[in-house]
């Protein structure tokens, strides 16, 4: 969704494209820029999802650094049964999070138009039923309809792609199952 936004995929068809010379600076997109790009044939968004992680492996590792260096995030190396390596990323500074959390509900509420980032990532935690845990119970009403307007482009009409759209669920999951299996939940 990142790259699409960053005008570095175009859709041709159900498949996407990559735009020469369009990457990103951020490790991840670059390397998912540089996959996609290499690639032989052209695939769909959702062929995308599927394959990305297992190109971009170590991508909790990768995702994760900028957060430890950056003190969100913490490193913890331990051994499972004390043969197995793991290594977790407990929260450090819940700032950011507070942060996030709290500018998605004003826009929610109804208090702040979203961003582009709000609406995307509200776009991926509708079909997750995950908006109702940014605000207060008896607000969730409200919440998830306005959650649900925005992630069908009611209120910021093509911020999130067609192609991509379609596989937001998708994302979520890809990109959260690593993460909070190895603890970073939170």
């Amino acid at each position: 969704m990142d790259l699409g936004r960053l005008g570095a995929l175009r859709p041709e068809g159900k498949e996407l494209a990559t735009v020469a010379g369009s990457g990103s600076e951020h490790p991840v997109l670059a390397r998912a820029h540089a996959v996609i790009s290499a690639s032989p044939k052209l695939r769909s968004a959702k062929s995308w999802v599927g394959r990305l992680p297992g190109e971009l492996k170590p991508l909790t590792g990768t995702v994760a650094a900028p957060l430890v260096e950056g003190g969100v995030l913490t490193e913890q190396r331990s051994k499972f049964l004390g043969l197995f390596p793991s290594t977790r990323f407990p929260e450090r500074d819940p700032g950011p999070e507070r942060l996030l959390r709290s500018r998605l509900s004003a826009v929610l509420l109804g208090d702040r138009e979203p961003a582009e980032r709000d609406a995307l990532l509200l776009g991926l935690l509708v079909p997750l039923d995950l908006v109702g845990g940014l605000v207060e119970k008896d607000q969730r009403r409200t919440a998830k309809t306005r959650a649900k307007e925005i992630a069908e482009g009611g209120v910021v009409g093509t911020a999130v792609p067609d192609a991509v759209r379609e596989i937001q669920a998708a994302v979520m999951v890809a990109v959260m199952v690593p993460v909070v299996t190895s603890g970073g939940g939170g």
